[in-house]
C-alpha cells in the first residue's frame, strides 16, 4: 500500500495514532489514584479528597472514567486489524504461524520485562511494608498466568503483578477468534455483525466472563468500522454522509452527558464510548490528513501507547518503594508532581519503544519469519 495523505511512511492512519495516545492518557491519569495505594475506579470518588487533586477542574472526567479508555483500544484494535491483517489473512497471504510471531514479537517481549520488574520490586515493596502495593495476588500460581498471557482469562483470584496487562491478555484471545474467522469466512460484513451481537447478547447477560465477550463486541464494532472505511474510499459523497453521520451520534451523545437527568443518569459510561467510538475512529482517520513531519510526530505518540500502559504501573510501584523505604510522603496532589510523572512516563515510553520494543521484534521475527518483510512490517 503505497502511503497517501493520512499514512505514514510504515502504513499507519496518523488520526488512529493520535486517538491511541489521548487513550492511552486518559487511562493513564486515571490510574493516577493507584498512587493510594488502593484500587480505585470514578464509582468512589465520593470517598476521596478529589477536589485537591492535580487539574482536578480540568480533568475531573478522566479522573473518573478514564479507564474507558481500554475499550476504546478495543475497538481501535479490531479497525486496525481488519484494515491490516483482514485481506491478507483471507488470502492465504499470512499463516498462522506468521500471524502468532507477529503478535508475539509485538506483545511478549515488553510484557515479559515489566512483570520481571513488578514482581522484583513487589518483592522489596513487601519487606517494609508487610503487603503488596495494591495488587495482592503476587503468588506462583498468578505468577505462571502472567507468563502464560493468561493472567485475565478467568482462572484468576484478581488482578495480579502488572495489573493493567488484563485488558492485553483478554485481547489476545480475540486475536485468535479474528484470525480463525478470516481464515475461514473471509472479511465478511455480516460475520463481523452477528458475531458483535452474540458477543454483546453474552455480554450484556452477565452470565459468565464479561471482559472477554465486551473485548469481542468492540473488536469487531471497531472491525465493521475499518471495512466502512475501505468502503467511502475517495468517495467525498459517501464519506460526507458517513462523516455526518458519525458527529451527529457524538452530538447526541454528548448531549445526552451534558443532560444527566432522566433516563440518561441511568446508562453507564459504558455505553456512550460503545456509541462513540467506532464514529470517533472514523473521523480521526478519515480526516485528520497530515503528511510530512506532522504524520512522523502523531506516528511517534502512537508508538508510545502499549509502552504506557505497561511501564505505568511499574513506576507507580518504583515510586511508592522508595516513598515507602525512605518513610517519605508521595505528593499526590501537588501539580508539579503529577506534571513530571506523567512526563518522565511518556518520555520513557518513547526510549522504551525505540530501544526495546523495535529491537526486540526485529529480533524475534527475523529469527522465526522467512520472510524478510515480516521483521519491519507490522509495527501495530
Amino acid at each position: 500500500m503505497t502511503p497517501t495523505s493520512g499514512t505514514t511512511g510504515n502504513d499507519k492512519i496518523v488520526g488512529i495514532e493520535l486517538l491511541r495516545f489521548a487513550s492511552a492518557v486518559s487511562v493513564l491519569v486515571f490510574h493516577y489514584y493507584l498512587f493510594l495505594g488502593i484500587e480505585t475506579t470514578g464509582n468512589n470518588l465520593d470517598s476521596l479528597d478529589v477536589e485537591r487533586l492535580p487539574f482536578y477542574s480540568f480533568l475531573k472526567p478522566l479522573y473518573a472514567e478514564g479507564g474507558r479508555g481500554v475499550q476504546v483500544f478495543w475497538c481501535i484494535s479490531g479497525f486496525i486489524f481488519f484494515w491490516k491483517y483482514g485481506e491478507p489473512i483471507s488470502r492465504r497471504k499470512t499463516a498462522g504461524f506468521e500471524f502468532f510471531v507477529l503478535r508475539f514479537s509485538r506483545l511478549y517481549p515488553l510484557h515479559f520485562l515489566t512483570l520481571m520488574l513488578v514482581a522484583l520490586l513487589q518483592s522489596v515493596y513487601f519487606l517494609k511494608a508487610g503487603s503488596y502495593f495494591v495488587y495482592q495476588n503476587n503468588d506462583w500460581y498468578h505468577f505462571i498466568l502472567q507468563l502464560l498471557f493468561a493472567s485475565d482469562w478467568g482462572f484468576q483470584k484478581a488482578f495480579s503483578f502488572n495489573g493493567p496487562i488484563w485488558s492485553i491478555s483478554v485481547e489476545v484471545l480475540v486475536y485468535a477468534l479474528f484470525y480463525f474467522t478470516v481464515r475461514h469466512g473471509g472479511v465478511s460484513p455480516l460475520t463481523m455483525v452477528l458475531i458483535s451481537a452474540a458477543a454483546g447478547a453474552v455480554f450484556v447477560s452477565h452470565l459468565t466472563f464479561n471482559p472477554l465477550f465486551s473485548c469481542i463486541m468492540l473488536f469487531y464494532i471497531g472491525g465493521f468500522t475499518a471495512l466502512v472505511f475501505k468502503k467511502v474510499g475517495a468517495n467525498e459523497r459517501l464519506s460526507s454522509l458517513v462523516s455526518t453521520l458519525a458527529l451527529v451520534v457524538i452530538a447526541a451523545v454528548v448531549t445526552a452527558i451534558s443532560l444527566h437527568t432522566g433516563m440518561t443518569r441511568k446508562i453507564s459510561p459504558y455505553w456512550y464510548v460503545l456509541v462513540c467510538s467506532p464514529a470517533l475512529i472514523f473521523l480521526f482517520a478519515k480526516h485528520l490528513q497530515l503528511s510530512g513531519r506532522w504524520a512522523v510526530f502523531l506516528s511517534v505518540l502512537g508508538n508510545m501507547t502499549y509502552s504506557s500502559y505497561l511501564l505505568h504501573f511499574p513506576l507507580f510501584l518504583l515510586v511508592a518503594t522508595l516513598a515507602k523505604h525512605a518513610d517519605a510522603t508521595i505528593p499526590l496532589n501537588e501539580p508539579l508532581f503529577f506534571t513530571c510523572f506523567i512526563g518522565i512516563t511518556l518520555t520513557l515510553s518513547y526510549f522504551c519503544y525505540r530501544y526495546v520494543e523495535m529491537p526486540s521484534q526485529d529480533w524475534i521475527r527475523r529469527r522465526l519469519l522467512l520472510r524478510q518483510r515480516s521483521a519491519a512490517a507490522y509495527r501495530y
